[in-house]
């Protein structure tokens, strides 16, 4: 556990414990796992109709496209701060002046360790996931850790299975 923890502060990715008869992390299992309508919408749209939508879904934030190109992320943080700082009714301006600029996005085959790191080094609550410049996704933080946690789970819990079976009166053990 030190080791990992040294190789943290020393800015290193660390590798995740793995085991045979568990599915390796990924983030294209971390999609699937947890299939989610992405909101997408232009850049002029008002703040007003863009929080409906992501009431009307559940969702926590929506992609920003202009020309067909992801140019930021809206969310409901973004909303907050614009409320609190903004000078003008932030529900009657466009989310292209409350979003937060795309800063870096994952591709399917990205690691969710290497996500986590892009979203702290970009103070990202949300992630953009591209294939081929195409928007597949909007991932967060939250949904990232929850994946790690279960899959280290897993990984405990069949390595606690192999210590039982090894342990078993009547087993062979070296």
């Amino acid at each position: 556990m030190g080791r990992v923890l040294d190789a943290r502060v020393a800015g290193e990715q660390f590798e995740l414990p793995r085991h045979a008869r568990v599915e390796p992390l990924s983030l294209k299992g971390v999609l699937v796992q947890n299939p989610q309508a992405l909101i997408c919408v232009d850049a002029e749209t008002s703040s007003q109709e863009v929080l409906r939508m992501l009431a009307e879904h559940g969702a926590a934030a929506a992609a920003v496209m202009e020309g067909g190109r992801l140019i930021g992320v809206f969310s409901e943080c973004d909303y907050a701060r614009a409320s609190l700082y903004g000078t003008v009714n932030p529900a009657a301006i466009s989310v292209c002046r409350t979003m937060m600029p795309c800063a870096a996005a994952a591709a399917p085959t990205d690691s969710v360790q290497s996500c986590l790191q892009l979203m702290y080094e970009h103070h990202l609550r949300e992630l953009p996931v591209e294939e081929n410049g195409r928007v597949l996704a909007l991932v967060s933080r939250e949904e990232l850790l929850a994946a790690l946690v279960a899959y280290l789970e897993r990984v405990c819990k069949e390595a606690e299975l192999d210590r039982q079976i090894v342990n078993l009166r009547g087993t062979y053990s070296c």
